[in-house]
């Protein structure tokens, strides 16, 4: 068979595995191009941290798309810096990126194409002039999955005010879950929703070999509050994920009305689980409990938890489905919109609870265990 054949206007057809072939070979110029590129300017910044150095020349030369770039950025290629909200270790800022990210390679002139100026978030880190490695695996592991799962992270600077390091991350035009559920939980659109960070809510000069344990306690599975903080797994990121869940239902922050202290934590490896303050589909109040049972090996797994949620997604819509009878018993009697804006948003959050990670100093907790009559269940609020 030949490789091609001319046809009367001479054009050439090429065989599928000569364009595979050619179409490789440029992705490999454009990748071998774009290392030396890089490597070109490595002399041209540093962070003045031997550690941050390191991440972002190890993956910029790892690199396989654009998208795939962590870079040193000046901070005065930031404008239009504005506060928005304080963390348990850090303080978040939205700016203006008047450079944008890479794109590209213009060739001609031998200068990176970028994206036209964006709005990015910035997060400051406090005590970040002696950031640990092991807090650099952490920003690694969020960039991996950025823009699938994840905000995107473009790059990492220093405020010149404090020298503390800054990321610089993509920037949620909807905010937090907490600021959409107050604010739009009635509405119809549908909004995409990443993680924010992969650990990124300790100190950043905790190493591994520190006790020390911090978090956002409502979040906590009982088995790490139990270990203090040393049987992070999957199974607990699914009890996560129950309580978060039963919040975006609600619309309620879990435990809002009571301190988040060791006493709650001390309920909680009891089996005390977050109201349900409205009627939800049973199916998927059974699968809530399910991801906030007490032992771990009866959560579901996170492969089994996205089939189920996509078998509920699909089962929305065929009316001779069992969801599908729940949901619609629901809206029977479903409350107008002015009613669910007066139960659900009415409430007062108690001043010692804490959303914002934290130290939790929580020793001597009892051994978690499961309680029946401690599952979650709905319960409407009287309205006022």
């Amino acid at each position: 068979m030949s490789k091609f054949h001319f046809v009367n206007d001479n054009k050439i057809f090429y065989s599928k595995l000569e364009i595979s072939i050619v179409v490789a070979l440029n992705y490999y110029y454009i990748y071998y191009f774009l290392i030396l590129r890089f490597e070109k300017e490595f002399c041209n910044w540093t962070s003045d941290n031997h550690n941050i150095d390191q991440l972002i020349q190890q993956t910029q030369l790892n690199a396989f798309t654009f998208k795939d770039i962590i870079e040193w950025i000046l901070f005065s290629k930031f404008t239009n810096i504005k506060y928005l909200a304080k963390e348990g270790f850090g303080t978040i800022f939205k700016a203006v990126w008047i450079d944008g990210y890479i794109t590209g390679i213009d060739y001609q002139k031998n200068v990176w194409k970028r994206s036209a100026q964006i709005d990015i978030c910035l997060k400051g880190l406090y005590n970040s002039k002696d950031i640990k490695q092991e807090f650099l695996e952490e920003i690694k592991n969020q960039h991996k999955y950025g823009g699938k799962s994840a905000i995107v992270i473009y790059g990492i600077t220093k405020n010149p005010k404090d020298g503390n390091y800054m990321i610089v991350m993509e920037y949620a035009k909807q905010g937090s879950l907490r600021q959409l559920l107050d604010s739009k939980y009635v509405n119809q659109n549908m909004f995409s929703s990443y993680i924010t960070d992969f650990g990124l809510c300790k100190p950043v000069s905790q190493d591994s070999s520190s006790k020390a344990f911090f978090g956002v306690l409502p979040y906590i599975a009982p088995e790490v509050l139990y270990a203090h903080g040393k049987e992070y797994t999957q199974k607990s990121d699914i009890y996560s994920f129950g309580i978060i869940m039963s919040e975006v239902f609600t619309g309620y922050p879990p435990y809002h009305d009571i301190p988040h202290d060791k006493d709650l934590a001390i309920r909680i490896c009891l089996g005390y689980r977050p109201k349900i303050r409205c009627e939800v589909p049973q199916l998927l109040l059974d699968l809530i409990n399910k991801c906030l049972d007490a032992d771990p090996q009866n959560r579901p797994t996170a492969s089994e938890l996205a089939d189920t949620l996509n078998k509920f997604f699909i089962n929305l819509k065929n009316k001779e489905t069992g969801l599908y009878s729940q949901v619609e018993d629901l809206d029977k009697n479903f409350l107008s919109c002015d009613q669910v804006k007066s139960t659900r948003f009415e409430y007062q959050t108690h001043p010692q609870a804490i959303y914002t990670s934290q130290f939790l100093n929580l020793s001597t907790l009892p051994k978690p265990a499961s309680q029946p009559s401690q599952h979650i269940n709905f319960e409407v609020p009287d309205s006022k």
